[in-house]
């Protein structure tokens, strides 16, 4: 009996190690195909099936975007200092895909930050917005790493929607 039982507490901690590994990954790809870095924290908002995804003051709504409609397109100019390259990431939806909340402006006290609290006070409030299209700009240049995320994304759990034309 007591075989049987280690077997079984075995392979419950498997599965769960499994399980683990594969939302590890999962979240690897949403940081990476929403910022284009792999130090991205995505946090996950309420249950992981809706696919509502916070980094930083950000909020992605993945279910919400119509994956027909992505576009991932590379990206290159050259400056003074060098090519500089990075990846746009079209976001489209009919209902919101992308939320930010704005902090207010830090008042230190000083007299231009009195007159400029008299002159714009809304600057010194949060504010949320919201919007049913977004343009991701990606610091990287591996557009094939990004399109791979955002197919593994929508292979492993996140279901999206489709355009309606």
């Amino acid at each position: 009996m007591r075989v049987i039982a280690a077997y079984a507490l075995a392979a419950v901690l498997a599965c769960g190690t499994v399980v683990r590994a594969e939302t590890d990954v999962f979240l690897r790809a949403v940081g990476f195909a929403l910022t284009g870095s792999d130090d991205a924290d995505p946090k996950v908002i309420g249950e992981r099936s809706k696919c509502v995804f916070a980094i930083k003051n950000d909020v992605f709504r993945l279910n919400n975007v119509h994956t027909d409609r992505i576009m991932i397109q590379g990206w290159q100019r050259q400056q003074p200092w060098g090519l500089v390259k990075w990846v746009t990431v079209g976001l489209h939806g009919d209902d919101v895909v992308f939320e930010e909340t704005t902090e207010p402006a830090k008042d230190d006290g000083s007299e231009t930050m009195r007159q400029m609290r008299a002159a714009i006070p809304g600057m010194f409030k949060s504010h949320h917005y919201t919007y049913k299209e977004r343009e991701l700009h990606l610091t990287t240049d591996d557009q094939d790493r990004v399109e791979r995320a955002w197919q593994y994304i929508y292979s492993h759990g996140c279901i999206g929607k489709q355009s309606p034309f």
